[in-house]
């Protein structure tokens, strides 16, 4: 790619296009750059107000199109940097987006992970509730990316993950 951006750039140089017009029409040119953009930013608004209007939130209408029941935020958690088997807990909100309570129930739980310490927890309609994750950091030093899950009752035993990730400066001492 750089050497393509190289290439391009001596063609630049060597053909020396003439931009003249371009600064004859430069109101023309600013108008309708303007107009796109506020066309733009009039429809991006108008599809906002609407998705308020009907669901209450721009994050309920995005629940409601990837037909989720349950949202997870942040679906990444960073844990940070520390120091190999240093504990660390980051807390992950769950909003229940459907007409009943839905109830977590269980989750992972091993050697280097947990989201145990506040379930089972129920998350009445239209609610969010936070929970704990606590993890102990992995002894290799280096990058970390894990998987994490929760077991929720909702209609049915369902399994929701998210990803835990961070980065090991040293082992431990």
């Amino acid at each position: 790619m750089f050497t393509i951006d190289v290439a391009a750039f001596f063609a630049l140089l060597l053909a020396r296009p003439d931009l003249t017009p371009l600064w004859v029409h430069r109101v023309r040119i600013l108008s309708v750059c303007s107009g796109v953009l506020g066309a733009y930013l009039l429809l991006l608004g108008s599809v906002a107000g609407i998705a308020h209007v009907r669901y209450g939130s721009i994050d309920a209408a995005l629940a409601s199109l990837r037909n989720e029941r349950l949202s997870l935020q942040p679906a990444l958690v960073d844990m940070g940097e520390g120091i190999a088997g240093e504990e660390r807990d980051a807390s992950v909100e769950l909003t229940n987006w459907t007409e009943h309570p839905i109830r977590l129930i269980g989750g992972t739980a091993d050697c280097s992970c947990t989201v145990l310490g506040d379930l089972p927890i129920t998350i009445p309609p239209g609610e969010s509730r936070s929970i704990t994750v606590t993890m102990r950091l992995p002894k290799t030093p280096g990058l970390f990316n894990r998987k994490a899950q929760l077991t929720i009752d909702d209609e049915g035993f369902k399994r929701i993950g998210f990803r835990l990730i961070g980065r090991i400066s040293r082992a431990a001492e």
